[in-house]
C-alpha cells in the first residue's frame, strides 16, 4: 500500500505515473548498471527476496503473473530511475527517524501492530530472517541484517514485550540510501519487508523453526554493534570517523566499492586520513599504516584499471602473467627468488575445483599460500596468505588475506591479478562472478611513498580522470604488450 505521505493520490494514479517514468528511461543503461536480468520483453529484478518481472514495453509489474500494488511499485521503479549509481553500502547505519527529519521514531508504532503474530514467537521470527538470507546482527531480541535489493540493506531490530517495556522494533538503513530513495519510499519498502516476513511465517516448516547450528545464529565478528536503544551503536561498520578512536593503536578500516578502482580508492584515501604513523625497523624507516578490509561487489565491471598504482599495461599485464602462468617461476630455480606466488598456489587449483564440485556451500575452498618451514625466518616471508572461495547465489566469490600489502605499489596489482584468477577458476566451473574481498592486515605506505599517496589522494578528491575501462581499453593494449614480455623471460631463462 502506499505510504500516507504518497496517499492525497489514488493508487491507480501512482502505479500510472511509476510506470510512466520507469518508461522514460534508457532501459539498456538501466540493465548495465544494476546488471538486471533481461530478455527481449521483460526485465527482471529481485526485491526482498523474491523475483519481479517488468514489462518492458508497458511497465506493468508483476510478481509470479500477480499485478503488484503502488508500495511495491514506488520502491523498486524508484531504485531503478532514482539511483545514480548501484549502491555501494559505507557501512555507517541511521534510523529511519534520523533519516527522515519530519519523522519521529512513534510512527514505528504500526509495525509492532503487524507483527503481533511473532509475540511470543521470536523463534519464528528468526526463522522467517533466515529465510530472507539475513546476517545476524547484534541488538534485540530478533537482529538481522537483510538486503530488500542488492547491496541495499537494512538492519532489523525487534525487541519482546517484558514486564517493563513492551515490544518495539527499528529498521537501521545504511546512509548512502538516501541516494536512491526518497523518505516516503522507505517507509513503502518497510511496509513490503513486514509483508513478506507474514507471508513467509505461513509457510514456515519444522526444520526451519529448529534452532541454528551453534554459532551461526549469533552476530557476525565484524558487523555494527548497538546499545540496544534503537539507534546505531558508536561502532559503524566501516566508520572512517570512528575507526582511529576505537583502535588507536591500529585502525582497522573497511570500505566497499562496487568497482576495483573505487574499493582501492576508497582504501587510499582511508589510509592517509586515518593512518597514524609507526616506525618500520625491518627497513629502518616510518609508514602510514592501517588493517584495511576493501570489498568490491561486482569485480568485473569497468571501469577496472585504476591510474593510482606505478606502472602501465605493460607491468600490469607481466605482473598478470606472472600470477596466473608462472612466467618467471624459473627465477626460483635459480636460486634468485625465494618464491612466486604461483609456485605456491599452482597445485591447489584442481582441489580447488574438486572441492566446489563435491560441496557448493563448500567452506574447505582454500590455498594456502604460506609455507612455514621457508617463510619462518626468511629475509623475504611470502606477503599474500591464503586464498578462498565460496559459492554463494550460483556466484564465485573469493576472500584474500595479505599479511603486508604495500597500499601505492602493490595492492592495486594484486587485486587486479586475483581477480582475474576468480574469473579463470569462475569459467572453470561455470559460474558466473561473485564479490571480490581484499584484506591486508597491514596495509602501509612507507616514508618515502608518502608524497606518492598524497598525489593519490588529490586527483581521487578531485574527480580527476583516474580510471580506464579493462575490455574496451586496456585489455587489447596489454595483449600487444604480451610477445614482447614473453620474449623478455625466455632470454632471462635462457641468456
Amino acid at each position: 500500500m502506499p505510504h500516507e505521505a504518497d496517499q492525497g493520490k489514488s493508487e491507480q494514479k501512482l502505479m500510472q505515473e511509476s510506470m510512466e517514468r520507469f518508461l522514460s528511461f534508457d532501459q539498456e543503461e538501466m540493465i548495465d548498471r544494476f546488471h538486471l536480468k533481461h530478455d527481449n520483453d521483460y526485465l527482471y529484478i529481485d526485491f526482498i527476496g523474491e523475483e519481479y518481472t517488468i514489462d518492458r514495453k508497458t511497465g506493468e509489474l508483476k510478481k509470479a503473473q500477480a499485478v503488484c500494488d503502488s508500495g511495491y511499485m514506488a520502491a523498486i521503479f524508484e531504485f531503478l530511475t532514482k539511483s545514480p549509481a548501484a549502491p555501494s553500502p559505507i557501512g555507517k547505519w541511521a534510523s529511519v527517524a534520523q533519516l527522515c527529519t519530519n519523522t519521529t521514531s512513534t510512527e514505528l508504532t504500526k509495525y509492532i501492530r503487524r507483527l503481533s503474530p511473532f509475540e511470543q514467537h521470536p523463534e519464528k521470527l528468526s526463522a522467517v530472517c533466515r529465510k530472507l538470507g539475513g546476517i545476524p546482527g547484534k541488538g534485540g531480541d530478533v537482529s538481522y541484517i537483510l538486503e530488500v535489493f542488492r547491496d541495499v540493506p537494512v538492519w532489523f531490530q525487534y525487541w519482546e514485550k517484558d514486564e517493563e517495556f513492551d515490544s518495539s522494533v527499528q529498521f537501521l538503513w545504511d546512509t548512502s540510501v538516501t541516494l536512491h530513495f526518497r523518505w516516503a519510499t522507505l517507509w513503502n519498502i518497510m511496509d513490503c519487508l513486514v509483508d513478506r516476513m507474514l507471508e513467509l511465517l505461513e509457510t514456515l516448516s519444522d526444520a526451519e523453526l529448529k534452532p541454528a547450528a551453534a554459532g551461526s545464529d549469533s552476530p557476525v565478528a565484524g558487523h555494527p554493534s548497538s546499545d540496544g536503544s534503537g539507534n546505531a551503536g558508536t561502532a559503524f561498520f566501516g566508520d572512517l570517523e570512528n575507526a582511529e578512536a576505537l583502535f588507536a593503536d591500529m585502525p582497522e578500516i573497511l570500505v566497499y566499492g562496487r568497482t576495483l578502482p573505487e574499493a582501492y580508492h576508497k582504501a587510499l584515501t582511508a589510509l592517509l586520513e586515518k593512518g597514524p604513523t609507526a616506525d618500520c625497523a625491518d627497513w629502518n624507516t616510518t609508514q602510514k599504516e592501517v588493517s584495511m578490509t576493501f570489498c568490491v561487489s561486482d569485480p568485473l565491471s569497468e571501469p577496472m584499471i585504476s591510474k593510482c598504482f606505478i606502472g602501465g599495461p605493460a607491468e600490469l599485464e607481466q605482473y598478470r602473467l606472472e600470477m596466473l602462468d608462472g612466467i618467471l617461476d624459473f627465477e626460483v630455480e635459480k636460486g634468485n627468488w625465494a618464491y612466486t606466488y604461483h609456485m605456491r598456489y599452482a597445485d591447489q587449483i584442481p582441489f580447488i575445483v574438486q572441492e566446489l564440485k563435491r560441496n557448493p556451500s563448500s567452506r574447505r575452498a582454500v590455498m594456502t599460500i604460506r609455507d612455514k618451514d621457508a617463510d619462518m625466518g626468511s629475509e623475504d616471508p611470502a606477503c599474500l596468505q591464503h586464498i578462498q572461495y565460496f559459492i554463494r547465489q550460483n556466484r564465485l566469490c573469493c576472500k584474500v588475506l595479505f599479511r603486508s600489502n604495500d597500499a601505492c605499489k602493490a595492492a592495486f596489482m594484486n587485486a587486479f591479478a586475483l581477480i582475474q584468477l576468480q574469473k579463470k577458476i569462475a569459467d572453470e566451473l561455470g559460474l558466473s562472478m561473485g564479490s571480490y574481498t581484499h584484506r591486508a592486515n597491514s596495509f602501509h605506505c612507507y616514508e618515502k611513498d608518502f608524497g606518492l599517496l598524497e598525489g593519490y589522494v588529490r586527483r581521487i578528491r578531485e574527480n580527476q580522470d583516474i580510471t580506464f575501462d579493462y575490455e574496451d581499453g586496456w585489455a587489447e593494449i596489454m595483449e600487444e604488450e604480451r610477445p614482447g614480455i614473453l620474449l623478455k623471460a625466455e632470454k632471462l631463462r635462457n641468456p
